[in-house]
């Protein structure tokens, strides 16, 4: 889950000074500050995110996963997939990842841990 590009290197004081008119640095600094789900955190089948991607998922698909953190989206949505090419350059996150994999009994992960 990554933050908006234009929010990258501002700062929280920054990014509010320079907040529009409608609001949108304030609800993104707020929705920060109340706590997003945790990056370690595994989505739920109802996340949106991945009923959306579930319609499009299918046993001959590939899905590919790019700094894929521990897993969130990438371990609900595997076991609809062929194959699941994971790439994460954190070996701590890589580690998370393994362990869901693991529990999960999921069988076609390609893990590449570099940048």
């Amino acid at each position: 889950m990554g933050v908006p590009l234009a929010f990258h290197g501002a700062g929280p004081r920054r990014a509010e000074q320079s907040a529009t008119a409608g609001g949108t640095w304030r609800r993104l600094l707020g929705d920060a500050r109340r706590g997003l789900p945790r990056p370690d955190s595994v989505a739920s089948d109802d996340d949106p995110l991945v009923a959306l991607l579930r319609g499009w998922l299918s046993p001959e698909s590939s899905l590919l996963d790019v700094r894929v953190g521990s897993g969130r989206y990438a371990l609900p949505l595997a076991p609809l997939a062929h194959e699941l090419i994971a790439v994460e350059p954190s070996a701590a996150m890589a580690e998370g990842l393994r362990a869901g994999v693991e529990a999960r009994g999921i069988a076609n992960p390609r893990l590449i841990e570099r940048r």
